[in-house]
């Protein structure tokens, strides 16, 4: 026998398609008022500042009367500049050796921190304090223990020009760099380490495999995402790198620790030549766009 349905009757069971339309507006406006403020302060103090730049690289300007258009002539100026290129190429150089020894100096720290039990947060704490102080204030520190009778040059027993060599000095910078960033990716590596299924590792270790094995075959594997994070953290850093060469060496000797974004500021605020300096900072954005593609790129292939 069948039973008769009214359809009248499941009419209040299901929200009516206008209910529901009503109910997706008021979460469309919901959220957009959570987004609203960072997508402002992003507005304010990223996108308009980077067409203000894109605009004024254009033209020429010394920070008095009107900007005159010029066309392509700063980046002309800037390809042909050795200047530019040396900052360049030391930047590049300061986000490599930032980069590799600072993620292998994490993952080395994150392996320890993992296998320590009670006390780990007190290991943590320590870890991230070089980060917690101030840019200025470590730089400073670190300038007086480079001097010639320093605390560094006193402990090896020797008289390294650590910040008058052009060869010593580069790499001077890079040691404060890696000490004071070392924590926050050992913090991160951390992190991805305490996410790692111990049930796989406890099979592992039952079926005979050894720690570097576990280590290359099954953590070194899931990490990897976090790791290529920190890389690419790393070498964003290092591309606006401006505090610790601005107060330990003005840039010198020889312009070997002037990176891209000191440059920048010297010809901005030194030279006045604010058409050229807003030049080198759309070649600056375009290089941190680029790696930010690569980091989009390498991490869906790793999720793949």
């Amino acid at each position: 026998m069948r039973t008769q349905v009214n359809v009248t009757d499941l009419r209040g069971t299901f929200p009516s398609r206008r209910r529901q339309s009503k109910q997706n507006k008021r979460e469309a406006r919901a959220g957009l008022a959570f987004v609203l403020p960072a997508f402002t302060m992003i507005a304010l103090f990223v996108l308009l500042p980077s067409v203000g730049a894109i605009l004024l690289s254009a033209t020429k300007w010394y920070l008095v009367g009107k900007p005159s258009f010029v066309g392509m002539q700063n980046y002309n100026s800037i390809l042909i500049d050795p200047a530019f290129r040396q900052a360049l190429l030391v930047t590049f150089q300061v986000a490599i050796g930032v980069a590799i020894p600072g993620s292998l100096l994490a993952l080395i720290f994150g392996l320890l921190l993992i296998r320590v039990g009670r006390g780990v947060s007190i290991y943590q704490t320590i870890f991230y304090l070089p980060l917690v102080i101030p840019s200025i204030v470590s730089s400073i520190i670190w300038g007086a223990m480079y001097v010639g009778n320093g605390v560094i040059n006193s402990f090896f027993g020797d008289n390294i020009r650590w910040l008058a060599n052009p060869t010593w000095a580069l790499f001077a910078i890079l040691i404060l760099m890696v000490w004071t960033n070392v924590g926050y990716y050992t913090i991160l590596v951390y992190a991805g380490l305490q996410d790692l299924p111990q049930e796989v590792l406890e099979a592992s270790s039952v079926d005979g495999a050894n720690y570097w094995q576990r280590f290359r075959y099954i953590t070194f594997p899931l990490i990897r995402p976090i790791l290529l994070f920190v890389i690419v953290i790393a070498t964003t850093d290092a591309l606006t790198l401006f505090v610790q060469p601005y107060l330990l060496t003005q840039g010198g000797p020889s312009g070997a620790t002037q990176t891209l974004s000191l440059y920048i500021y010297k010809t901005a605020f030194a030279f006045t030549d604010i058409g050229k300096a807003s030049a080198m900072a759309v070649v600056l954005l375009i290089v941190a766009i680029s790696f930010a593609i690569i980091q989009f790129r390498v991490l869906r292939s790793s999720d793949d």
